[in-house]
């Protein structure tokens, strides 16, 4: 039996129930939104009987011409809401129709009710500036703020992005720096958005228009007014001045600073003083490989008389001009190099003076590895060094000069002179030249002056040891020849010879080898005239040489020997050790 149809009189949207009959009581309503805004419709079916229901939603998007099924079949229940969430709407959903649809399986023939049709209609995105941003004037290196208001739809859908023109507004481009900043705010209009955003200029961006984009879904759907900046320059800014430097004479020395608060061209100049800074002068462009207009200042070699000058930048621009600090160059003199030789188990002295080139601080020694400070004394000059005395570290290998009176570590003056004794340590080889040791004077951590120590330790002569031996050969035939020495290597071995023993001793080309010695050699002589020649090897080193004993070579002309061979039979009774 069919359930009786809602009757004409009934108010849109819901239906009065007979006894044992079945309706929609809530029927989905027309919506219309903004893409992205999430779809929801829903209804209620209500029955007065016990039947089974099976309820669905449909799709129409021919204007209702044709349905198919949103969802599948289900079981409903009366008087439950059935809810259909399509999710974010998108622009091509606009005008679906949707509707629910129940049916039921006891009565015969099968009826079903489907409600009334709901529409979507999803509007299209759209935004508006309702303030503009305004022109701003910022000081170099200060931070400004853009502001404008806009209302979009649909609400807090929209992305904003910043652009900017640097040709006057003939091209523009978005831009990831800046910070962002924003409130949303009601009105009597509606809801509307306050974007902030702030960025440093610098002198390049003085005529920099600025405008607002709003988007959605990747479309640009509404632009701001642009807005000029104007950037006021300003002086640049010492943000690294140069520090003192050190170095000995002869090297170079180097001076770096660094200047901000401004992108503004900028030009350096280097200047000196040489009297304390009362006065400076403009460095000269030709000094160092960069000149004295970049950085770094680089003075390629100084000399004792610049000790103490004094240096400073200038950097200046349109705006104005800014000085750095000064920086002090200090520089250190060479002492002459002292070289010593010190033989195992004797005691050498070491002398220092400030004499001719002082320098005050404190004086400082190291010994050469492989040596030690054992002692040492001053040599009085006037009186004035009396007070003098020198602390020498426990394992002896560094010195330093103290005045037990002041604490102080006095030296300078033109009038000191001590002696220090130093004393090879016993495992070290003879032979053995011991560098790396150094005077050194220091004034406030600064060095004002250094020299090198150097420790030879001697080695011994060479002494031969085995001599080369005479010998008697035939024509062609060769002779061996040895040498051997003690004493320090490295040696060299020379092979010489001459005529007989009055002869003069020269030297044999096949038995000099500067890289090698030859404690070894052999000699072929192929002439009669050879016989009665000797031989030597002189062994040299950095301390000496000595020459072996002569060896002389006698000489014999080989003799033909002729053999004949006559062949005689003998008859035996058997063979030697035959049985």
């Amino acid at each position: 039996m069919r359930a009786p149809a809602e009757t004409p009189d009934e108010a849109p949207g819901t239906a009065a129930l007979a006894r044992n009959s079945w309706a929609f009581t809530l029927h989905p309503q027309d919506q219309s939104l903004a893409p992205g805004y999430e779809v929801e419709f829903t209804s209620v079916f209500e029955t007065t009987d016990t039947a089974t229901w099976i309820g669905y939603w449909e799709r129409s998007t021919d204007g209702g011409g044709t349905w198919i099924s949103e969802t599948r079949p289900a079981l409903w229940h009366s008087g439950s809401t059935q809810t259909l969430r399509l999710g974010a709407a998108i622009a091509e959903m606009d005008g679906f129709l949707y509707r629910a649809r129940v049916m039921n399986e006891i009565y015969t023939p099968h009826e079903d009710r489907v409600s009334e049709p709901a529409r979507l209609t999803v509007l299209p995105a759209s935004a508006q500036f309702i303030e503009q941003p305004q022109d701003v004037v910022v000081r170099e290196g200060d931070t400004a703020e853009l502001t404008a208001a806009y209302t979009v739809s649909p609400i807090g859908r929209g992305g904003r992005t910043t652009e900017i023109s640097r040709d006057g507004g003939r091209t523009w481009q978005e831009v990831a720096w800046g910070a962002w900043t924003s409130t949303a705010e009601q009105q009597a209009s509606g809801l509307y958005f306050t974007p902030r955003w702030s960025q440093q200029f610098w002198s390049s961006d003085d005529g920099l228009l600025m405008r607002f984009a709003i988007t959605f879904d990747g479309q640009h759907l509404a632009y701001s007014d642009a807005a000029e900046v104007t950037v006021e320059m300003v002086p640049p800014v010492v943000t690294e001045a140069p520090a003192d430097v050190t170095v000995m004479e002869g090297e170079s020395a180097s001076f770096s600073a660094a200047y901000g608060g401004t992108d503004a061209p900028t030009s350096v100049q280097w200047q000196f003083s040489t009297d304390g800074g009362r006065t400076f002068d403009d460095v000269p462009d030709g000094i160092g490989p960069n000149g004295a207009g970049s950085i770094p200042l680089v003075i390629d070699s100084v000399h004792e008389e610049m000790d103490g000058w004094q240096y400073r930048v200038r950097f200046t621009n349109e705006a104005g001009s800014v000085f750095s600090e000064v920086a002090t160059l200090r520089v250190g003199i060479w002492w002459p190099e002292t070289s010593l030789e010190a033989p195992l188990g004797v005691r050498v002295d070491l002398s220092v003076s400030d004499m001719p080139r002082s320098r005050d601080g404190a004086l400082h020694l190291t010994a050469p590895p492989g040596t030690r400070i054992n002692g040492w004394r001053i040599h009085h000059v006037s009186g004035i060094t009396e007070s003098l005395q020198f602390t020498i570290s426990p394992d002896g290998r560094t010195m330093t000069t103290r005045d037990p009176e002041t604490d102080d570590f006095p030296w300078g003056g033109g009038l000191r002179l001590a002696t220090f004794t130093l004393q090879v340590d016993p495992d070290v080889a003879p032979g053995t030249v011991l560098d790396g040791g150094e005077f050194r004077v220091v004034q406030g951590g600064v060095l004002r002056a250094r020299g090198a120590v150097t420790v030879t330790v001697p080695g011994t002569a060479p002494r031969v040891t085995e001599h080369p031996t005479d010998a008697a050969v035939f024509l062609g035939e060769p002779v061996p020849l040895r040498v051997a020495a003690e004493g320090t290597e490295p040696f060299t071995v020379d092979w010489q010879w001459r005529t007989g023993p009055d002869g003069a001793w020269q030297p044999w080309d096949g038995g000099t080898d500067a890289d090698q010695p030859h404690w070894a050699v052999e000699v072929t002589l192929d002439d009669l005239a050879h016989d009665g020649r000797q031989y030597r090897a002189v062994v040299r080193n950095a301390w000496g040489s000595d020459a072996s004993e002569p060896a002389t070579v006698s000489v014999r002309q080989v003799r033909r020997a002729q053999l004949s061979i006559t062949p005689q039979a003998v008859l035996v009774d058997a063979l030697p050790g035959a049985r």
